[in-house]
């Protein structure tokens, strides 16, 4: 099963995913997680049911919506990163599901991404600096 579980959105932009997708035959499962699901762990979160249109966002994703898949190949991840990409702005994470962060509760997945964008866009400042 084809999961993308989507962290930090608003209703009205919950309902610009499903519309984007509406009448695709293979369209993804679409999970909303949250404050809630805090001390879920990823698998359990990916592999339970769905979530509601919207859900109270982790104070740690800083605005950040974050996308996740969940039985994607890198083809299919991709299509759906493209057919998704307008819609979130410029404050979108995008991350897979691995074998380590499986284990890891959805808090923690949060600071990790968000860790790893902050240390990306420090080397970027510090590149920038070097010329």
């Amino acid at each position: 099963m084809r999961r993308v579980v989507i962290i930090g959105l608003d209703a009205g932009r919950w309902q610009a995913v499903r519309a984007a997708f509406a009448g695709y035959e293979d369209a993804p499962e679409f999970v909303a997680a949250g404050q809630d699901q805090r001390d879920w762990l990823v698998k359990d979160l990916v592999a339970g049911e769905a979530g509601a249109d919207a859900a109270a966002s982790l104070p740690e994703a800083g605005g950040s919506v974050i996308v996740f898949f969940a039985g994607f190949d890198g083809r299919e991840s991709s299509h759906c990163i493209d057919q998704t990409r307008g819609l979130f702005g410029p404050d979108v994470i995008f991350a897979g599901l691995t074998t380590t962060n499986a284990g890891w509760t959805l808090g923690q997945l949060v600071r990790e991404l968000m860790a790893e964008r902050a240390e990306i866009a420090r080397r970027a400042a510090s590149a920038g600096g070097q010329e």
